[in-house]
């Protein structure tokens, strides 16, 4: 497992901040394969390279409970006066790789011929890029973290690739930072979106896309809907709440949004308002650990700013959008 809290990364230059993280939480489980998905100078590479540890976070915690690679698109773990045979015989070193079993996979897997033999600082990008992905198999990592480095190489070099980690590795956990909308649906799990600073994270990769994708169709992007989330919330209290309908007085055979402004006008709260989007929306009663999240989310900001992405959740969810068909 993996666990970020209340990360915040801040870059000082020439007197001004540039907050690129603020507040960012969320846990990866074993096996999870989440995507970062934002536009660029959203802190894509930056949160890689925290979860990595190549740099240290302004405040905030990192928290690795499995092993974790390097970033597999960045070559700074490289010392770039020494050849990529000299990097390889100090990382064997320090990772206690057998030296020989190392250089055999990794020469034939990179491809890098001859210029294995030259220093590292006159390779080009793509170059350190296959040279850290084929050192990198040879580490039985629980997690890879992947910074675009998928999209390094020819369609050949593409296919072993995707055959040596998300085939052969199938069982690992992976973070991707990826532009490659495809890529990312067909190969993660999950997704945490970020935009000024802020992670709103989708148990759902493909909702986490959607969500992207429709903000960026609007004129302010995702500036307007950016707000702090995390995956790891706590779980509802075990206090009993009375029914929305006792306290609204509303028909419970209502059906779809048209509950939600009778909540509203009652002065329900969120946890009252969260209950009714999912007898009224979802048709069932609410499970604990989605109720503690949305009800938490509602807590998070004002509650009439918070309140349209909540029910836009639920309209996206699948089940609800089954149960609007029936019911229109």
């Amino acid at each position: 497992m993996i666990r970020v809290s209340k990360l915040r990364k801040v870059y000082r230059s020439h007197g001004m901040e540039n907050v690129v993280l603020d507040d960012v939480s969320f846990q990866l489980r074993p096996g999870q394969k989440l995507a970062v998905i934002g536009k660029n100078g959203a802190g894509k590479s930056t949160l890689i390279r925290l979860l990595g540890k190549v740099e240290f976070p302004t405040s905030g915690v990192v928290d690795h409970r499995m092993s974790v690679s390097w970033p597999l698109g960045f070559g700074g773990a490289f010392q770039g006066s020494l050849t990529g045979i000299d990097n390889m015989r100090f990382i064997a070193r320090i990772y206690h790789i057998d030296y020989a079993r190392m250089r055999a996979f990794v020469e034939e897997f990179s491809e890098l011929g001859q210029f294995l033999y030259q220093p590292v600082k006159t390779y080009s990008s793509g170059m350190r890029a296959r040279l850290a992905f084929a050192l990198s198999l040879t580490i039985e990592f629980e997690c890879y973290l992947i910074d675009e480095v998928i999209m390094v190489g020819d369609q050949r070099f593409h296919e072993r690739c995707n055959e040596h980690l998300f085939n052969r590795r199938a069982d690992r956990a992976l973070i991707i930072a990826s532009h490659d909308a495809s890529f990312i649906r067909d190969v993660c799990d999950s997704g945490i979106v970020l935009s000024n600073g802020k992670a709103l994270y989708f148990e759902s990769v493909r909702e986490a896309m959607d969500f992207y994708q429709e903000q960026e169709r609007r004129p302010n992007g995702l500036a307007a809907a950016s707000r702090p989330t995390d995956s790891y919330l706590a779980k509802s209290d075990e206090e009993s709440l009375s029914t929305p309908e006792q306290k609204t007085g509303t028909d419970p055979s209502s059906s779809g949004f048209s509950v939600i402004d009778a909540y509203i006008s009652n002065g329900a709260g969120p946890e009252h308002l969260v209950e009714a989007l999912y007898r009224h929306v979802l048709g069932r009663s609410p499970d604990p650990e989605g109720f503690a999240h949305f009800v938490r989310r509602l807590k998070i900001k004002e509650f009439p700013d918070e309140l349209p992405y909540v029910v836009r959740d639920f309209v996206n969810c699948e089940e609800a959008r089954m149960r609007m068909k029936v019911q229109g």
